[in-house]
């Protein structure tokens, strides 16, 4: 009997000296939603093992959006660890202060497996530990009153090297740059891209003397319907569209001119990319092409000398800048 009078007296304190983990969280709802004040009351009536700390603090972080275009309110967690792995879980619900108690529960859940999982009611007032002072006074940013909810819309710049096999009579060699749009608070996150990319072959040298040199000029669409991430890498199949102009240019050949003829192709692809400093990543991109204009380039009376092959390949190799 003594023992479990001790016990039951320790235990409580115990917890108390338990290690605290430091956590920042960034809540972003619309006023319908309950507030981020109701959040972090959730988690921490779940669990004493959290300490939330201000934003800019070094500490794991938990991101939660919670979106109301769809059917049903969806929830979305991002715990992003100081290395900047992360791991995303979403939720579903009838109404939106559930979506925020199941999110609540899974943050917790991530820190201390031992967490409380049946309903809980959560405390007035919400303890959030103080920053840790600054060798040099920096004057305190004013929290919103009201949470705002994320721009609908992600934006990013992506450059870099590509090469096409099968438009020319050798590879093709140049740059392209594209603007990618994203559509955020959906389950899949589709994208668009629209760029430009420019490139050239290797002469084509003539028997008997003479040359010809091939380029090409393309605008490009690049669609893909859902982007798998894993931590600070990526992958997302794509649908890809190019059309343009295919140009060819003859030296030293008589009585030649040079000609440029319309081109286009329809592609299966994928782009995988990897985070390297945030926002910036490193990316790499492949694919097959159908060419849909196959005109052939010939000189009098009908010596052919290039036409597009039946199948393409095309990669690519960039960086890519996301905001936010």
């Amino acid at each position: 009997m003594s023992f479990v009078l001790a016990w039951l007296v320790a235990g409580p304190a115990w917890s108390q000296t338990a290690p605290t983990e430091p956590l920042v969280v960034e809540y972003h709802a619309a006023v319908a939603c309950p507030s981020e004040d109701f959040f972090a009351a959730q988690l921490l009536a779940r669990t004493a093992r959290i300490r939330l700390v201000p934003r800019g603090t070094p500490a794991r972080r938990a991101t939660v959006t919670i979106d109301l275009q769809g059917l049903l309110p969806l929830g979305r967690l991002v715990i992003q660890e100081i290395d900047g792995a992360e791991s995303v879980r979403e939720v579903t619900g009838d109404a939106c202060g559930e979506v925020v108690s199941a999110l609540a529960l899974i943050a917790a859940l991530s820190v201390d497996p031992n967490a409380v999982t049946t309903p809980v009611v959560a405390p007035a007032s919400v303890p959030v530990a103080a920053a840790p002072p600054a060798p040099v006074p920096v004057a305190p940013v004013p929290k919103p009153s009201v949470p705002s909810v994320p721009f609908p819309v992600r934006f990013g710049v992506a450059a870099g090297l590509s090469a096409a096999a099968g438009i020319a009579p050798s590879v093709l060699l140049g740059g392209r740059f594209s603007l990618e749009m994203a559509h955020r608070g959906v389950r899949y996150l589709p994208s668009l891209r629209l760029g430009l990319s420019s490139s050239r072959a290797a002469r084509l040298a003539l028997v008997g003397g003479g040359a010809v040199d091939f380029s090409c000029t393309l605008g490009t669409i690049s669609v893909s319907a859902v982007e798998l991430t894993a931590g600070p890498l990526w992958i997302a199949p794509t649908v890809d569209v190019e059309a343009g102009a295919l140009r060819a240019v003859a030296s030293h050949v008589a009585g030649a001119t040079s000609a440029s003829r319309a081109f286009a192709t329809l592609g299966l692809g994928a782009r995988v990319g990897l985070v390297v400093l945030r926002p910036i990543a490193l990316e790499g991109s492949a694919g097959a092409e159908l060419p849909l204009i196959r005109d052939r380039f010939f000189f009098e009376p009908d010596v052919t000398i290039a036409r597009a092959a039946p199948v393409g390949v095309q990669a690519g190799l960039g960086l890519v800048a996301r905001l936010p």
